[in-house]
């Protein structure tokens, strides 16, 4: 009796020992930039083309377009292009790829509306550079947004919704005056009723404290979080069009019951991938196959997450061999393109 107990104990443990479970994790993957800028090219001056920031008479005008005062269509322009080029400053210090010279001090340039789509000439950018002592001028050269409604058809119904046309085009000139330009054009759809309902009742609030509205535990954009987030929009494509990003990616490596491997998973849910490298690596020269594969998978992911790219494929190259399964497989081929697009970045 003693003797049966004792063999269906060893069996649940060796059934508990060989089953496998998998862990997810995020990582931010580097992502090249669309265009290739010069290497020489780091230090940048943020420059504004659009409408100067000024301060708005009291006397509205009496021109209306499209539901705008001409006084507040100035006031959304210039709001709209000075917060895309805070936001942009932001994104590019917080990647390190460039370095934006005072962050916080945007040179305006006063230039006639009919000179909008025109370059910057060579004088004025070398002049900036000079003064500043900078590599190259990110310029916002103009920025406009309109208010438009939108009529949505659905089996019959007509629906009406708000949209909010924004048109924001940037440029980088590097010393030489050479310009890379981009041009965004899209439109955010707000609740039409809602939207007018509370522009209506709280104009004042809506110009000086903007946020979302609150209503019947719905959310609803305002005239000016829809600027801010079209501004957000445009800041953010351009920085991806001119420098590297990180992109989320998901991630996983396999647990099981054995010591090592959850020891190495409780490193790894604490971030300390050299210590949960360190119990894994111990399972490498384990005599079963399948355990010895996954704990070289699980190496190779540690490598990934602190860096060592050449490291993790071969881990990865390892496992498969042993555990030719096709996640293992995809996975070692994410590691061989995070491989070739770390080629393309310069620096």
């Amino acid at each position: 009796m003693c003797n049966t107990r004792n063999i269906l104990l060893l069996i649940g443990i060796l059934f508990l020992g060989s089953c496998y479970s998998t862990k997810e994790i995020s990582i931010e993957v580097v992502q090249p930039a669309k265009v290739q800028i010069d290497k020489n090219t780091y230090n940048l001056l943020l420059v504004n083309r659009n409408y100067p920031p000024k301060k708005i008479k009291e006397s509205r005008n009496k021109f209306i377009y499209n539901g705008i005062t001409r006084t507040d269509k100035a006031s959304l322009d210039s709001l709209m292009g000075i917060e895309s080029l805070k936001y942009l400053g932001e994104m590019i210090n917080e990647i390190g790829y460039f370095n934006i010279i005072n962050p916080d001090t945007i040179i305006n340039l006063q230039t006639p509306d009919y000179m909008f789509d025109l370059a910057l000439n060579n004088s004025t950018v070398l002049q900036l550079c000079k003064k500043y002592n900078c590599d190259g001028i990110i310029c916002l050269e103009s920025a406009f947004a309109k208010e438009d409604i939108i009529y949505d058809y659905y089996y019959g119904d007509v629906f009406k919704e708000m949209g909010l046309f924004y048109n924001i085009n940037y440029a980088l000139y590097d010393k030489n005056a050479k310009r890379i330009n981009k041009r965004y054009i899209d439109t955010l759809v707000f609740n039409y009723n809602a939207y007018y309902e509370f522009r209506e009742k709280n104009w004042e609030y809506e110009a000086h404290a903007g946020g979302m509205i609150e209503d019947n535990s719905s959310s609803y954009f305002t005239r000016w979080t829809g600027v801010a987030a079209a501004a957000f929009n445009a800041a953010f494509d351009f920085n991806r069009h001119i420098a590297p990003w990180f992109q989320e990616e998901n991630r996983f490596y396999f647990v099981n019951m054995r010591k090592e491997m959850l020891e190495g998973d409780r490193f790894a849910k604490l971030d300390d991938w050299s210590h949960a490298a360190e119990q894994w690596k111990k399972l490498t020269d384990h005599k079963n196959e399948q355990l010895r594969g996954f704990a070289m998978f699980n190496l190779g992911l540690a490598c990934e997450m602190e860096g060592e790219i050449d490291a993790a494929i071969y881990w990865v190259r390892e496992a498969y061999k042993l555990v030719p399964i096709m996640d293992v497989k995809n996975y070692m081929k994410k590691l061989e393109k995070r491989k070739q697009v770390l080629k393309t970045i310069p620096r």
